[in-house]
């Protein structure tokens, strides 16, 4: 291969980890933690007008929207009011078992271990140690009218992203408040659930009654980017000169810079030398 080609391909090989690099460091990543067991079933409650609610230990930050999956045998548009709240400190007393067919027990007095339905459709915390319980506040409420199609769709309600949502307990409320009553017979909406509980998989509340299981949901998410931790964390911890935008440009450059010579040296050059001692 003569010597213009094998230069132009490392300067293409250059080019193409430099566009890596900055995919990696640089732009967001969707990802999705959910929450599904294996053995489905159909909360028609939630057709008949009962709110459903769940409360689950959010993994990872960046939540951005939640999403259930809803079951319809016919089409109608329907008025559905819903709410997500969110824990507000995060607490390791708070950690829920990562195993268990419920991971909120019931207590005496009618208190929740870890997280309750209190009077007047208001949610708290009740820390183990037997701290005061701290009510969740509401992150979004709206009344929203969906066009249902028959079979199994998934709804989503977008919300403003949380930066630090890892290991915050959010609760997700629906309910259904107006549908022509021929459309909701006909339709026969309802939410779908598991019997079983995965792990991390929260607790079901149906019309304020805790019932074994999960509901279906999935909890989307945009995570930091990798440039964006190294300025939360690592960068606080470096020299104070280190921390000049300036300085960390001209630091990555002179690595960059480096790294393509001896790449270049032993890759293009001995190659060279290779085809001139032939």
């Amino acid at each position: 291969m003569n010597t213009p080609r094998l230069r132009a391909l490392f300067v293409l090989g250059c080019a193409a980890v430099i566009a890596l690099e900055a995919y990696v460091l640089f732009f967001d990543h969707d990802y999705v933690f959910s929450i599904q067991g294996r053995n489905s079933y159909k909360i028609h409650e939630f057709g008949a007008g009962q709110p459903v609610a769940h409360g689950f230990l959010m993994r990872g930050n960046g939540l951005h929207a939640v999403r259930v999956q809803l079951s319809s045998n016919g089409s109608a548009t329907v008025q559905l009011r819903w709410r997500l709240l969110r824990q507000q400190t995060s607490d390791d007393r708070l950690a829920i078992a990562e195993w268990g067919l419920r991971e909120l027990r019931l207590q005496s007095a009618g208190t929740w271990a870890t997280l309750r339905l209190q009077s007047a459709g208001t949610w708290a915390t009740n820390p183990s140690s037997g701290a005061e319980p701290e009510q969740l506040a509401t992150v979004h409420e709206d009344t929203r009218e969906v066009q249902i199609e028959p079979g199994r769709t998934w709804l989503t309600f977008p919300v403003t992203r949380d930066g630090s949502s890892h290991d915050r307990w959010y609760v997700f409320e629906a309910q259904l408040v107006d549908a022509p009553s021929d459309a909701r017979d006909r339709a026969e909406l309802a939410l779908m659930a598991t019997h079983d509980n995965p792990d991390r998989g929260g607790s079901l509340f149906v019309a304020g009654v805790n019932k074994p299981g999960s509901l279906v949901l999935r909890a989307d998410r945009v995570g930091p980017t990798l440039y964006q931790r190294f300025v939360a964390e690592a960068e606080p911890n470096l020299p104070r000169w280190m921390q000049w935008p300036a300085v960390q440009w001209m630091i990555a450059i002179a690595l960059h810079a480096a790294v393509a010579a001896y790449a270049y040296a032993l890759l293009i050059d001995r190659s060279l030398l290779g085809q001139a001692d032939g």
